[in-house]
């Protein structure tokens, strides 16, 4: 496992002492569904891959269900994700919830995290979150748990928000860990950039393509503002892509997207809550606050563990640069065309 999901490098695990012991009983316990709980940057991926890694060695099929949809162990951002760790570099499966922030996709982030620890089909399935610990945050942990009903739930590093949702959790066994020694705080802008890179990785490759406007299941197609990130699902309703909107063509009832070529199998799009500019930043929805904002006016402590900032609103970003994205070269006769060029 030294290569990253998302094709970064890794550099070997320094497993601390208390964390081989707990891998060694984990391991030897008979237990199948973990999860993986803890502030920001107390290293519960590098938890879940040392875990995974040594079940491997062991001949134990495993797989890792990525639930933080904002700093992506595996695959694209804003969806929860699933790989199988004898194979890291492909993503197997995922769940489209529209946005890096987990509790503006609070049912998605749930629903989705059970659907793929249930389609799983591994001996050992771990599920590494976010860091969201307080608030809503709590309370999308809590529902997750009640989704997946792991046989463990592994709390890394300390403090009362931690404290609080094990108290919550007292009829599920909790292993109490020590954050990783190796672990770093990220600031927000290494956040953002990660963000970036990883949908920079998913989309490249890419191709432009169409697709009827009867795949938006009764969402008026005017409504939908370019740049916008959907969720691509085929016939019996299974996540399969990601795309970002480049136009609506209403005369020719049509859809042009940006994404993994999924043409052949893609039936629905489901609408996305974030639009992303021509380097894969985030830039703010048309009409904000958007109708998913029941959580708008509470308070809560953002990944970096900074001060609690309201949810009614995004921080804005410039879009000077962000005039070309996604805007067509030139119209192409065809379904698709090479990646890139085209937007």
């Amino acid at each position: 496992m030294s290569g990253d999901q998302n094709g970064e490098s890794r550099p070997v695990l320094d497993i601390p002492d208390d964390w081989s012991r707990a891998l060694h009983a984990i391991l030897a316990g008979g237990i199948r569904r973990i999860v993986v709980i803890g502030a920001a940057d107390v290293g519960k991926s590098s938890f879940c891959r040392a875990l995974l890694a040594q079940a491997l060695r062991r001949r134990r099929s495993t797989a890792l269900v990525d639930a933080d949809v904002g700093q992506k162990t595996v695959g694209p951002p804003a969806a929860v994700t699933l790989c199988h760790e004898d194979d890291p570099a492909k993503t197997a499966a995922l769940a489209f919830v529209g946005t890096t922030n987990p509790v503006h996709g609070f049912a998605q982030v749930v629903t989705g995290t059970r659907r793929l620890v249930d389609e799983a089909e591994a001996d050992l399935v771990a599920v590494n979150t976010s860091g969201l610990l307080s608030g809503v945050g709590q309370r999308l942990k809590a529902a997750k748990l009640a989704a997946v009903r792991p046989d463990l739930v592994v709390a890394l590093g300390s403090g009362r928000h931690l404290d609080a949702l094990i108290a919550q959790e007292e009829d599920r066994p909790v292993l109490r860990l020590l954050p990783s020694p190796d672990a770093r705080r990220k600031t927000r802008s290494q956040r953002e950039q990660a963000r970036r890179n990883a949908f920079r990785r998913y989309f490249e490759g890419s191709s432009v393509w169409r697709l009827s406007t009867d795949s938006l299941a009764g969402i008026g197609p005017r409504d939908l503002p370019p740049r916008l990130l959907v969720g691509v699902s085929d016939e019996a309703g299974r996540d399969i892509a990601l795309a970002i909107l480049i136009e609506v063509q209403p005369a020719e009832r049509r859809l042009r997207l940006f994404g993994p070529d999924a043409q052949a199998t893609a039936s629905r799009v489901l609408p996305g809550k974030l639009r992303l500019d021509e380097i894969f930043r985030e830039l703010p929805m048309p009409h904000e606050p958007g109708p998913d904002r029941r959580e708008a006016g509470c308070l809560k402590r953002d990944e970096t563990g900074g001060a609690g900032r309201r949810l009614s609103r995004q921080r804005r970003i410039p879009s000077t640069r962000c005039g070309s994205l996604l805007k067509p070269s030139g119209r192409s006769s065809g379904s698709s065309s090479s990646s890139g060029r085209s937007w």
